[in-house]
């Protein structure tokens, strides 16, 4: 699919896969398994060696469109679904971690991730750290750099800060005179994953929560949600 297209395209057409019998719209795929046409294709399929579903709880195509569809959306290279919010929290760190790496995470975690990185993740050795965000410092590592919560004021476009990937908890506020400049400044920001806006006007809150590419939302908060 085309790269240019614009964004109310993509929420249609990307990753659409019909069937031979042509429906109008995606096609709920609620079947667990496949069939094959030879005994040797199933044996390339389960081997990795043909790209054909196995079984649902892998993929379906059904969960395929979903992912083309978001990785078109988001410029990404691919995408991965999960069930769940905290099936997805796993596989992130789980993908990325070995035996004898640390991991270093704030003591204020929402409960199901703090027993992932608390009893879970050591299980396979891995180190894991809490730090009290309110006093970042870390024994032992005085070679790292630990950021606490922290809010940035007046960020500008074109300032470091605004144009590179923080990983913390960090709020960059950006002050605009009108709704569009404010859309806008969120809109054009390769990394985030959430916006949020500080109105008086209920008529600009709603319109910033329908018009804005982010996938979470705050009005008037500082930590946005996910939207629904």
């Amino acid at each position: 699919m085309k790269k240019d297209l614009r964004r109310d395209t993509l929420l249609v057409r990307a990753g659409l896969m019909r069937s031979p019998h042509q429906e109008t719209s995606e096609a709920m795929y609620l079947n667990s398994g496949y069939v094959y046409d030879s005994a040797e294709e199933a044996a390339a399929a389960f081997a990795g060696e043909a790209d054909h579903f196995i079984y649902s709880r892998y993929g379906n195509p059904t969960v395929r469109m979903f992912e083309e569809r978001l990785a078109a959306l988001e410029g990404a290279e691919a995408c991965r679904a999960t069930g769940t919010g905290m099936a997805a929290v796993f596989a992130a760190l789980a993908c990325q971690l070995n035996a004898g790496d640390r991991l270093v995470a704030s003591q204020a975690l929402f409960g199901a991730c703090h027993a992932v990185v608390s009893k879970i993740l050591p299980r396979w050795g891995i180190e894991t750290v809490l730090v009290d965000g309110r006093d970042p410092a870390v024994a032992g590592g005085h070679k790292g750099f630990y950021l606490g919560a922290t809010v940035v004021d007046r960020v500008e476009q074109g300032m470091h800060i605004n144009e590179v990937e923080t990983f913390g908890p960090v709020l960059n506020v950006v002050r605009c005179d009108t709704l569009d400049q404010a859309l806008a400044a969120a809109n054009r920001q390769a990394f985030g994953n959430g916006a949020c806006i500080f109105t008086q006007s209920g008529k600009a809150a709603r319109e910033f929560a329908h018009r804005i590419e982010a996938g979470m939302v705050g009005i008037n908060v500082g930590v946005p949600a996910p939207l629904a």
